[in-house]
């Protein structure tokens, strides 16, 4: 077994582990929230703490099918859904369908960072193969299918199935960043992409970060600093309103040079002559552009100082 499939098979582990121990917590919930509805919208005999071992086991298998997947141990199997199926599918049940569908589209935005670190370092371990939402075990929505499967011999109801769906969600979606923090982990004590910056980071490092209050700035240095500030754009201002506007670049620089004895070049900053440059720019390759019309360039040239100063405002 090489060293890539090794290291793959230690986040499946891991991952399935931690992923069931979190679906064992959700089913719970599910189950007290399932036992206080009317009789009419649950079945009888259903009772998830009954079930919860045969879901949590269908669940790491799924989970563990999705890895093996990459290597080729197991064949991903392509589920074709085609119109005539979509008429069985009752009005309530696909209100749960759809839900499902928001929730995996919501974990993806709000886990972006420890997502993007494990998808990159986890793509590093296969090669003619590219990693992405399609194929990533980790994906919400390979986590989400695999859950979706694990529960389907149940034969839910359509409340129960909602129910369910939204404490896997709160359960387990909510607490997906700490599974990919690990995930991230073992890759990184394996050596893959050990210096990406965002997720080689610690997590006491980020927490320590977040508690640490900003260092305090003494109330005088504070006032002049703005005062300072406030003054330098004022006359900065005042520089711009005195450019010609016939050639911009020109007479920036012209009137840079003229004032210089008044302290105006260091009144400009790095990034108020950044905004200068460009706009000087962007009015210079205007100018320039022979399929732009005259009216148009003149038009162009006679705002130019406005849109300078509206830009440094």
């Amino acid at each position: 077994m090489d060293n890539g499939k090794k290291i793959l098979n230690t986040v499946r582990d891991a991952m399935a582990v931690g992923l069931s121990e979190l679906v064992s917590e959700a089913l719970s919930d599910a189950n007290m929230k399932i036992v206080n509805e009317p009789a009419g919208r649950r079945s009888r005999n259903l009772n998830l703490m009954n079930e919860r071992s045969a879901v949590l086991e269908r669940f790491a298998v799924n989970m563990r099918a999705h890895f093996d997947e990459l290597t080729g141990v197991v064949e991903k199997e392509v589920n074709v859904l085609g119109y005539g199926s979509l008429s069985l599918v009752e009005e309530e049940d696909l209100e749960a369908i759809i839900a499902m569908e928001g929730m995996i589209s919501h974990a993806r935005n709000c886990d972006i960072s420890e997502y993007l670190s494990f998808t990159t370092r986890f793509d590093t371990l296969f090669y003619g193969m590219r990693i992405d939402e399609s194929n990533n075990p980790m994906d919400p929505e390979q986590i989400g299918e695999a859950f979706k499967e694990a529960v389907r011999p149940l034969g839910m109801t359509a409340t129960e199935l909602l129910i369910t769906y939204r404490k896997f969600n709160s359960g387990v979606f909510h607490n997906l960043e700490k599974a990919l923090t690990e995930a991230n982990n073992i890759l990184v004590d394996n050596k893959v992409l050990p210096d990406l910056d965002m997720a080689a980071r610690s997590r006491t490092e980020q927490q320590n970060k977040r508690s640490s209050r900003p260092q305090k700035i003494n109330p005088t240095d504070r006032a002049f600093a703005t005062a300072g500030a406030a003054a330098g754009g004022q006359q900065l201002l005042s520089v711009m309103q005195k450019l010609e506007p016939q050639n911009l670049s020109k007479s920036v620089g012209k009137l840079l040079e003229q004032e210089s004895s008044a302290d105006t070049l260091r009144a400009i900053d790095s990034e108020s002559s950044d905004i200068v440059n460009l706009v000087t720019f962007l009015y210079e390759e205007i100018w320039n552009d022979k399929t732009v019309p005259i009216p148009v360039k003149e038009l162009s040239r006679q705002n130019s100082n406005n849109n300078i100063e509206n830009s440094l405002n």
